[in-house]
């Protein structure tokens, strides 16, 4: 069974912990940051954040026809996904892009967002 009677005992410890004293002339000075303090913050910073986005692409809403021309489409995911374009890799063709003939694919979901609005737009349903 292998079971023994031998106890092991050690001596007390002198070991206190440390007192947390905090001099009176900071207690004045120190203000104490709560969990929701630090929740508040980050929602205002996020809030003013897309504040900046919003007021920065005011003028970026608009969607002109030579945008949504300048979509290339890669050619092998049309064929190994079909009818799924958020799959697909597309490239935004520009004057300068076109005459040194270099593409740039980018998957769909790392497109910005007025890029993601064209590419929605061109592949969206037709209603007659």
């Amino acid at each position: 069974h292998n079971l023994t009677q031998f106890r092991l005992v050690t001596a007390p410890t002198q070991w206190k912990p440390p007192s947390l004293k905090i001099p009176p002339s900071t207690t004045s000075k120190v203000k104490r940051v709560t969990v929701m303090d630090l929740i508040l913050e980050r929602r205002r910073r996020q809030q003013e954040q897309k504040q900046a986005l919003i007021t920065a692409n005011k003028n970026d809403n608009n969607i002109d026809l030579e945008e949504t021309s300048s979509i290339k489409i890669h050619p092998e995911d049309q064929l190994f996904y079909p009818k799924n374009y958020h799959r697909w890799r597309f490239a935004f063709t520009t004057a300068t892009a076109a005459t040194t003939n270099t593409e740039k694919w980018t998957s769909f979901y790392s497109l910005s967002e007025k890029e993601r609005r064209i590419v929605d737009w061109q592949m969206a349903p037709r209603i007659n």
